[in-house]
């Protein structure tokens, strides 16, 4: 699959299964249930969950990390989320 398809399908698969106003543990469940290690980092703006890393043989990046970025409320409780991709380039 191309990046973008990978960004589509990350997308696809949390926003189908885990709607704002879920729970932090969902959000945990959801990673074990796709075998992602829960090792979730905290950051200015919010956490961090690697989702997948892809290596390349291409001349420009080498590898792709497709990331997980989210928000919680006091309660713990989706508020926002993005999905991406950051690549490690030559």
């Amino acid at each position: 699959m191309k990046e973008d398809e990978r960004i589509s399908y990350w997308k696809s698969e949390f926003s189908t299964q885990i709607p704002k106003g879920s729970t932090y543990e969902d959000i945990e469940r959801w990673a074990t249930s796709h075998n992602i290690p829960f090792n979730v980092a905290k950051g200015d703006e919010g956490y961090f969950l690697v989702l997948e890393e892809t290596k390349e043989n291409s001349v420009v990046c080498v590898s792709w990390v497709y990331k997980l970025a989210f928000q919680v409320n006091e309660k713990r409780e989706l508020t926002e989320y993005e999905i991406g991709r950051e690549g490690r380039c030559l």
